[in-house]
This record gives structure tokens, C-alpha cells and sequence, in this order.
């Protein structure tokens, strides 16, 4: 039952119809092995699974993300994920929420509910275009780059007659769909960030991409990928490929400060909203997860990265504070702290 607090939000997403559906890249075999998709996601673990054909009739709660307990297939129809065809489909987990508005699209009216502690969105699963010989020995030369390269990146149109052989741009999320022709090498004055979704390089989530300078082909082939359709076109003198950026991975995940270190570099993921102890509000205890830590801190974006870790003496006390979305603990005297070295960054 909707409770008071939901019923404009409800309305408001009535009105608007459910949020524009994502799509993921997923892999080749997670295609091919994807089995049917549960009647509920539960909301505890990423799946690829497929919905059949035929269409889908089984209760939602919610208009993105959708409670644990909703019927996964209808949740993509109502999310525009699939039509009455079916497909395969990406479900990822989406936490507690405090409420779940209703709304219809898609041909689905979901229903609302209040707090409840498991959660999950759905994409349509989209394969990256095949690696070439050629590509993938490329890409083995390719530079990467800091997080915060890519996220200050200039947002990418088409390819200037002066660009370097390989530079980085960044795609904006729910990039418009604009002119490309051919396959990879796509024509010069193709939109750079329509290729990149062609190329599978970004989902409708976008990214940063590295654009490489081609030469002129003699004929361009179009064709159909991941929800885009390219151009046939003949000679053209410029040319480019594009591939997703990356940054080096070369660091271990981080946890907590191992009992001999005195520093640590060390890579934590984007912020999907999980939350370890942390406790104090800067110096944190030792033992405090780091992740969690950087982000109370500000010393973490939220699409993650690298954070070096520093540590210093204990504190006869910690304080808990709540700050970037992390709620840290109290706690009493404990013997060395940790801090983020800034300079670093």
C-alpha cells in the first residue's frame, strides 16, 4: 500500500513515465550462458539472465530500482529493458531504499511501497564490439589514465583535423544518438560518442573513451550494435577507432591498513552505496575500512580510484560524524590511526 509520504512522487513519475532504461556491457559467454531470469531478483546479486517471449505478468514495487521481492521480467518491461520479445538483461543491486513510487509505462503499472532493505535496477545487456588482431595490439600500447583525467576529460564530438593520434574524451550520460558512419574505423566527421556506443567502449551510463586517429579508407561498412544503426559511406580521408579508457591496475583492492604498513596505496571501486565500519571522523581508527573512510573524508570520487593511505598515532577517543553519504561510529582509545596523503592525488 503507498504510504502518505510517496503520493507526490508517485504522481510526479506518473506523469514523466519510468526513468529512460540503461544498458550494460556484458561478455560474449554471459550472453550465450545467460538461463532464465528469476520470478524475483532478491536485489543481493548482479545477474545476466534472459526473459522470454511472450510478455510478463508478475507484481512490482517501485519504478527504478525495485523492491527485492518484485517480478524481475515485469520490472524490465516496465523499465523499457525489453518488449514483448523478451532478452537478455543485466539485474544489479540497489540497497535499502526508504520508498518505492508507483507509476505505469511501458504497457506496467508498478505499485508503491514504503522502506524496504533490498533492492535492484535492470538494463538490457549489450555486447562490446569483437577485439581484432589488430585492435588488441593496439590496445596493449594505449595509455591509461587517473580517474580524475577522465572525469575532467572535455566531452567528445567529432574528430579535429589537428587531434593526436589517441585522445581522451569523455561521453556524457544518455548521449543523443547523432550520424556515424561505418563499423570501426568510423568516417572523421563521425559523432565520436554514438561510435562509442556502436563499439560497446559506453553504455548510455557514458564514460571516457580514447579516440585513435586512423587513416582515410576507401569505403565505410554500416551496421547494426548495440542499439545503434551506422551508415554505409564510400572514400574518406580521416578516420578514427574508439575504445573505453582505462586507468592502470596495477594496485590491490583496499580493506584495512595490514598490520605492518605504515602507507598503502590502493584502488577502491565506484560508490554503489555499501557502507563498512569506519570509526572517528578524521584520524579513523586503524582498523576502519578504507573505502568507507576516503569517501567520509572527500578523499574519494564517487566513480572510485586510487586513495594512499598514511598511517599516524592513536587518539584517546574518536567521534562519530555523518558526512558524503558515510556515518561513522565512536569509540575509545585505540593505538595508531590512518589519514589520506592529499598530495597524491
Amino acid at each position: 500500500m503507498l504510504n502518505p509520504k510517496s503520493l507526490v512522487v508517485a504522481l510526479c513519475i506518473m506523469a514523466l513515465g519510468a526513468p529512460a532504461a540503461l544498458a550494460q556491457s556484458v561478455t560474449a559467454d554471459e550472453i550465450a550462458n545467460a538461463g532464465a531470469c528469476p520470478v524475483s531478483a532478491d536485489g543481493t546479486q548482479r545477474l545476466v539472465c534472459a526473459c522470454a517471449a511472450g510478455g510478463a505478468a508478475g507484481s512490482v514495487w517501485g519504478s527504478g530500482p525495485y523492491t527485492g521481492d518484485s517480478n524481475t521480467c515485469t520490472a524490465a518491461r516496465h523499465a523499457g529493458v525489453i518488449d514483448v520479445q523478451g532478452g537478455v538483461i543485466v539485474v544489479t543491486p540497489a540497497g535499502r531504499n526508504a520508498d518505492y513510487p508507483s507509476s505505469s509505462a511501458n504497457g506496467v503499472t508498478t505499485q508503491g511501497w514504503g522502506s524496504w532493505d533490498r533492492s535492484f535496477n535492470v538494463a538490457r545487456a549489450q555486447v562490446a564490439a569483437a577485439a581484432t588482431p589488430e585492435t588488441t595490439a593496439a590496445a596493449d600500447a594505449l595509455p591509461t589514465f587517473s580517474q580524475v583525467e577522465m572525469a575532467d576529460a572535455p566531452v567528445c564530438t567529432s574528430l579535429a583535423t589537428d587531434a593526436p593520434d589517441v585522445g581522451l574524451c569523455r561521453c556524457p550520460a544518455m548521449p543523443a544518438i547523432k550520424s556515424v558512419w561505418g563499423s570501426g574505423p568510423y568516417t572523421g566527421d563521425s559523432d565520436i560518442c554514438t561510435a562509442a556506443l556502436h563499439a560497446g567502449a559506453v553504455d548510455q551510463a557514458g564514460g571516457a573513451v580514447l579516440v585513435i586517429k586512423r587513416d582515410g579508407q576507401v569505403a565505410y561498412e554500416g551496421g547494426s550494435a548495440n542499439g545503434v544503426t551506422t551508415r554505409n559511406w564510400g572514400s574518406y580521408g580521416r578516420s578514427f577507432d574508439v575504445v573505453m579508457a582505462s586507468s592502470p591496475a596495477t594496485l590491490a583492492a583496499c580493506s584495512v591498513l595490514p598490520g605492518d604498513a605504515d602507507t598503502l596505496a590502493c584502488t577502491c571501486p565506484a560508490d554503489d552505496g555499501t557502507r563498512r565500519p569506519v570509526y572517528g571522523s578524521g584520524p579513523y581508527t586503524a582498523d576502519s575500512d578504507i573505502c568507507s573512510a576516503a569517501r567520509h573524508a572527500g578523499a574519494l570520487a564517487r566513480e572510485g580510484g586510487t586513495v594512499n593511505v598514511i598511517r599516524i598515532g592513536g587518539l584517546e577517543s574518536y567521534r562519530a560524524t555523518s558526512t558524503n553519504t558515510v556515518e561513522t561510529r565512536a569509540w575509545g582509545s585505540y593505538s595508531s590511526s590512518i589519514i589520506f596523503d592529499r598530495n597524491q592525488e
